[in-house]
């Protein structure tokens, strides 16, 4: 480009070939000045980038007890920012905690945080977790894995994918569970604590009646201090001619959401007065 310029400079002598030259000259100094300033600032992002994985990452020339855990050769040991190990990407199956783990193990002040990968089917914290899912940890205590065989946790039957927690339970209910005068049946999803436990009825439903109808498959029913405080009906509930929607306890009475006309007086919300549960 700057050739050009030049040439129409020197070749020709009006002023419209002279201002042609120097504008396609002001362009090419222009462009060549940015390509070099974005190369010079890419080199110096990716010297940057070299100089703190090289300053967190340190790969183990042989076996060795870093913070207390027994790490084989070739494992890598990340940091974060403050130099606390973040996370490890494992040579080799190795047991940790108790825990046989493989590929990357996240950690948290010392402790096991987020999703891991067994290395095979394990029991952790009195649950047999399967090593097909992944697990997943909250400071050093489980949160979640598959079950290998159904289990009762907290006197619930559970089966499958369990979530637990300090005061939280989520799992299917791997039997009849009784709860609250209720007979939920397998396959039910509960999940929550004493104070609110949430029951999604599942294939097989549950001996509860809502307004003199079962339950459909998908509905949701919140109990709060053993008590019905909501449902949410999968299908509209049929009560004195009128489609409930959804019902929920307010100010100590149970009110309902309706699809279309209904024989019983509104409220001001809009709402219609029903009978508890």
């Amino acid at each position: 480009m700057a050739g050009a310029g030049i040439w129409l400079y020197v070749a020709r002598t009006s002023r419209a070939a002279r201002i042609a030259a120097i504008v396609v000259a002001i362009l090419w100094s222009a462009s060549t000045g940015l390509n070099l300033y974005f190369r010079v600032s890419e080199a110096r992002a990716h010297a940057a980038g070299d100089a703190y994985t090289n300053a967190h990452q340190h790969t183990l020339a042989s076996d060795a007890v870093v913070s207390g855990m027994h790490l084989p050769a070739g494992t890598v040991v990340v940091t974060d920012d403050d130099f606390h190990i973040s996370s490890l990407e494992l040579a080799k199956p190795t047991v940790l905690f108790g825990i046989p783990l493989t590929g990357t193990v996240a950690l948290h002040d010392g402790k096991l945080d987020g999703s891991q990968t067994l290395q095979r089917d394990a029991t952790i914290d009195g649950l047999p977790c399967a090593a097909d899912s992944d697990v997943s940890f909250d400071g050093g205590r489980l949160s979640s894995c598959r079950l290998t065989r159904p289990t009762t946790i907290r006197g619930v039957p559970c089966d499958g994918y369990v979530n637990v927690g300090a005061g939280f339970l989520g799992c299917k209910v791997a039997q009849a569970y009784r709860r609250y005068d209720t007979t939920w049946n397998e396959g039910t999803d509960v999940r929550g604590n004493d104070a609110e436990l949430t029951f999604t009825i599942g294939p097989h439903g549950s001996s509860l009646r809502a307004y003199g109808s079962p339950l459909p498959q998908g509905s949701m029913v919140v109990y709060r201090n053993g008590a019905i405080a909501m449902i949410t009906p999968s299908a509209p509930l049929h009560y004195r001619g009128c489609s409930l929607t959804h019902v929920e306890r307010r100010n100590g009475a149970m009110t309902a959401d309706v699809d279309g006309p209904c024989s019983l007086p509104s409220l001001a919300t809009g709402r219609v007065r029903v009978p508890n549960v």
